[in-house]
């Protein structure tokens, strides 16, 4: 290998590894919608995230019950209903670099292939954050974005919380002081039921979200989605799973590319010098 190709091999490499290390220590940044919207959601005020966020940090699960729905309130808050549609791009909604570098360049390339005509939807440019914390500091997100930020900070707290994924809808199952709950943190409502009570009985759903103040045709809508068919019980990985084998792979490339090209350039330089003596 040529020096001055694995020199720029090298420090190539080394940069990659320098952002990732950059994004364990800098938040994302906030989506616009997030500063402009005051009020949301059945009048919740939307929240900064460092509030919300210091609000989650003292709550206490002594009492499952008030913990489970102020956790849900304070979620909901935090988030603004917002996600670009499968072939809109959002350049403030896309991994940045010091997230993720190969997912950003991966949205960067479908943007290019898209304009182009060669793909009609975006995957990589819209995937979703999976850490409560991160969810937060941007802003943004509809169901399954609310979901993932309220079952990662409860399973964080030490509840046993999972995501179900219903028909076009994203809620959040857990279990605390031996009652069970379904929590729907994009629209602030509480079903003190387990799913298949809901299932079994969609009116307890409808009267849910009819006493959270929705109306009865947006309760009964929702109530319908609760039904039996297609449901989905699982962890933040697979509770869609091209998602999960996504996040898994571009995990792998944005530490691994980076530390085996640095390990490769330093193992030819040390043959190399080893050969001239």
């Amino acid at each position: 290998m040529r020096i001055g190709l694995s020199i720029g091999i090298f420090f190539l490499a080394f940069a990659l590894f320098a952002a990732n290390v950059i994004g364990l220590l800098v938040e994302p940044e906030r989506h616009a919608l997030a500063l402009e919207r005051v009020g949301h959601k059945q009048g919740l005020r939307l929240l900064p995230a460092a509030e919300v966020i210091a609000k989650l940090d003292r709550l206490r699960p002594d009492d499952p019950e008030h913990h489970l729905l102020r956790a849900t309130e304070l979620i909901a808050g935090g988030i603004y209903h917002y996600w670009p549609d499968e072939d809109a791009y959002d350049a403030d909604v896309t991994l940045q670099i010091y997230e993720n570098w190969a997912v950003a360049l991966l949205g960067w390339a479908e943007r290019v292939l898209v304009a182009g005509g060669v793909l009609n939807q975006y995957r990589f440019a819209r995937l979703e954050r999976l850490d409560h914390a991160d969810i937060l500091h941007k802003g943004i997100g509809r169901c399954s974005q609310a979901s993932l930020a309220l079952s990662s900070y409860l399973v964080r707290a030490g509840v046993d919380a999972r995501l179900v994924g219903l028909d076009g809808h994203v809620v959040v199952a857990a279990r605390a002081g031996g009652q069970d709950y379904l929590l729907d943190p994009d629209y602030n409502v509480v079903i003190q039921a387990p799913l298949q009570a809901v299932q079994n009985s969609p009116r307890l759903a409808a009267s849910a979200y009819l006493g959270a103040g929705y109306s009865a045709e947006v309760a009964e809508e929702l109530a319908l989605i609760f039904g039996p068919e297609g449901n989905f019980v699982g962890g933040a990985h697979s509770y869609h799973p091209r998602h999960a084998l996504i996040n898994v792979l571009v995990a792998l490339l944005k530490w691994g590319v980076p530390l085996v090209a640095m390990l490769l350039v330093l193992f030819a330089w040390r043959h190399r010098h080893r050969g001239s003596v």
